[in-house]
């Protein structure tokens, strides 16, 4: 089973990169030449910062439709036991790319039984709570 779930999630993973294709805010994962992506997760940067919408805003809009978005995951040395540590005290400062890039990602719901009209649904409900379009 586990082949066909690959290739159904790499399936939909196609479909979502290809909406955002030509997108100023909204961008796919980014591809490896020679590795096979299982799209466990499927992890899309949002430009917040360009169109003024906050990540909250834009998990309350889309939990207002029924369409749950994710984080995944946080640096772990915003983690509560690691922020504690003194070593930890100016991780931020020593890691903004971690750190731009868990302010930007989201995971937009990955799963084998998605079908077409639940990615467009996706899709239609991210493009109205972000003020974008997406083909």
């Amino acid at each position: 089973q586990l082949d066909g779930f690959v290739a159904r999630r790499r399936e939909i993973a196609k479909s979502y990169s290809s909406a955002f294709t030509d997108s100023e805010t909204v961008r796919p994962p980014e591809g490896l030449a020679g590795v096979r992506h299982a799209y466990h997760l499927y992890l899309a940067r949002v430009a917040f910062d360009r169109i003024g919408v906050t990540r909250r805003t834009l998990f309350e809009r889309c939990r207002a439709r029924e369409l749950l978005l994710q984080v995944h995951y946080r640096p772990v040395f915003m983690n509560t036991y690691y922020c504690r540590q003194p070593d930890n005290q100016a991780a931020a400062a020593r890691l903004p790319v971690s750190c731009q890039y868990y302010r930007e990602t989201i995971s937009l719901p990955m799963f084998p039984s998605l079908v077409a009209v639940d990615i467009e649904r996706v899709l239609g409900i991210l493009s109205e709570s972000l003020g974008q379009s997406f083909e």
